[in-house]
Formats: C-alpha cells, structure tokens, sequence
C-alpha cells in the first residue's frame, strides 16, 4: 500500500513522498499528505489526472463498456485504506 500511495504523493507533490532521512513515507503519512493537500470528502479523495480521458475510436462497437473503464481522475478512498492499515496492524502484531 505504501508504494502505491508513494507513487501518487511523488507524481502530485515531489518530495513528499519522503521522510527526513529520505525513507519512503508510511501508508499512514502518505494519507495525510494527501488529506493535506486535497480533503476529503466522505472519505474520499479525487485528484485530477494531468492527462486528458483518450477519444474512443468511433468504429468501436464496445465503446459503452470501455467508456466506464477510462477516467480523467485517481480515486483515493481515504477510509477504506485506514481501515486496511487498522487490520494489517493488529493482524501483524498477532491482536486482530
């Protein structure tokens, strides 16, 4: 999880990916940067791709169903990947 997040942290805010010792952030961290930035709302999080959502060709006949599959932004569920922390935490520490 923490590399994903990382992933998204360096592409949106350079350097923030990185603690003091120039360690990659926590799971945990990296979900604050991102609620710093950009609050959520409900528990999530939008950030607008820097790309624009690629044409479909016109003779495509399944352009409904690949239509869904393209976005113009990454969703971040703040809550949900908390709560997977929560469980990872306890299950590796033997209390869950």
């Amino acid at each position: 999880m923490s590399n994903g997040l990382a992933a998204i942290v360096a592409y949106e805010w350079p350097g923030e990916e990185q603690g003091r010792r120039g360690r990659v952030e926590s799971a945990r961290a990296l979900l604050e940067v991102i609620e710093e930035h950009m609050p959520a709302t409900d528990g999530i999080v939008l950030l607008l791709d820097g790309q624009p959502v690629p044409k479909l060709p016109q003779a495509d006949t399944d352009t409904s169903s690949r239509a869904r599959d393209l976005s113009s932004h990454t969703r971040v569920d703040v809550n949900t990947l908390l709560d997977g922390i929560k469980v990872g935490c306890s299950s590796f520490r033997g209390t869950g």
